[in-house]
């Protein structure tokens, strides 16, 4: 069953049932009521773009380290909004860590091309990647990371977070 009209709009459901048998009386189910919604925006991101590394050995002092599938394009978000357009964001959850040692967020770059003239820094506030990108498109990512001289050596983690709204 397919229930179309325009959103917010209402219908009452109900069934009948009989049969060509006189020994089996009709049915009737209750009212049960349809209420049309907008359509849910749902974005895909990729399982790459779920596990984000750098690499290893990586030297302090050392800028434009690329993720490791960059050149994969393995970074990608898609917008699953039919008939609509997603606004795609990203954003730091907070600074990566290596036991008590801290790397700020800022040293991870982000871009839409894989090209470091394009790079943004990453922030723990939401930057707008894509404000219209189509139903079904997907928006690749591209992503850096940046060692400050003085850094100590560690396994560095970190959360980022990528939201999907309408545009």
């Amino acid at each position: 069953m397919n229930a179309t009209g325009p959103v917010v709009s209402v219908y009452k459901l109900n069934a009948n049932f009989s049969s060509a048998n006189a020994a089996i009386s009709e049915n009737a189910t209750n009212n049960t009521t349809i209420k049309i919604i907008a359509a849910a925006i749902n974005i895909i991101v990729s399982d790459d773009a779920q596990n984000i590394t750098f690499g290893q050995d990586l030297d302090p002092g050392s800028s434009d380290n690329p993720a490791t599938k960059n050149s994969l394009n393995s970074y990608g978000v898609t917008c699953d909004y039919p008939g609509a357009t997603c606004n795609i964001s990203v954003k730091g959850n907070y600074n990566l860590m290596s036991q008590s040692n801290i790397l700020g967020i800022g040293n991870i770059s982000w871009a839409k091309v894989n090209d470091v003239l394009f790079q943004n820094a990453m922030s723990l506030y939401y930057q707008v990647v894509n404000a219209s990108l189509p139903d079904q498109a997907t928006q690749l990512l591209y992503y850096w990371l940046d060692i400050p001289g003085a850094q100590i050596a560690g396994n560095y983690y970190t959360n980022y977070t990528i939201q999907g709204e309408p545009a």
